[in-house]
C-alpha cells in the first residue's frame, strides 16, 4: 500500500467510526452528523458514564493518531520543477492545511467527541451523579464491548 492508500484508508476508518459514535442531542441521546453519517444513541443512567468513557477513550485515541501522522501529512515535492512543487502544494492542502482537508475534519470530530462527552457528563449530573463519580469513572478500567459490568 502507498502512503496516499494509507492515508485514504486512515480516512475511511474514521469515518466510520463517526457513524458508530457521536454527540448529545436534547431527547437523552447522542447524535453526530460527521458528513453522511448519523448515530442515534440512548443513554440512561446505568450506561451515560460508560457512554462517556467511549467518547473520551475514542477521542483521546484518534488525537494519539494524528499526532503521530501530522508530519507525515506534508508533501515534499519529488523535484524543483513546477508541476512536483504544484503537486505537493495540492496534496498536502487536501491531507493537512486547507480548512476542510482530512487532518482538519479528523480534529473537528475529535472536538465533537469530546463535547458529547461534556455533554453526557451534564447528563450524567441530571441522573443524580456527583462530579466526583463522573471523575471517578475515567481512573476504572475501560470497560470493552462483550465485558460484564
Amino acid at each position: 500500500m502507498t502512503f496516499i492508500d494509507d492515508v485514504v484508508h486512515e480516512a475511511v476508518e474514521l469515518a466510520e467510526r463517526a457513524r458508530r459514535h457521536g454527540g448529545h442531542d436534547d431527547r437523552g441521546g447522542l447524535a453526530c452528523d460527521a458528513g453522511e453519517f448519523a448515530v442515534d444513541l440512548t443513554v440512561d443512567p446505568e450506561n451515560v458514564l460508560h457512554a462517556r468513557r467511549a467518547l473520551l477513550d475514542e477521542a483521546d485515541r484518534l488525537t494519539a493518531t494524528l499526532v503521530n501522522v501530522r508530519h507525515r501529512l506534508r508533501l515534499t515535492p519529488m523535484g524543483g520543477d513546477p508541476a512536483s512543487i504544484e503537486f505537493a502544494r495540492i496534496v498536502t492542502g487536501r491531507l493537512l492545511e486547507n480548512p476542510d482537508s482530512y487532518f482538519n475534519r479528523c480534529r473537528h470530530y475529535v472536538e465533537n467527541l469530546r463535547a458529547g462527552a461534556q455533554a453526557l457528563a451534564e447528563t450524567a449530573q441530571q441522573y443524580g451523579y456527583t462530579e466526583d463519580e463522573i471523575a471517578d469513572s475515567l481512573r476504572s478500567p475501560a470497560i470493552r464491548p462483550g465485558e460484564d459490568d
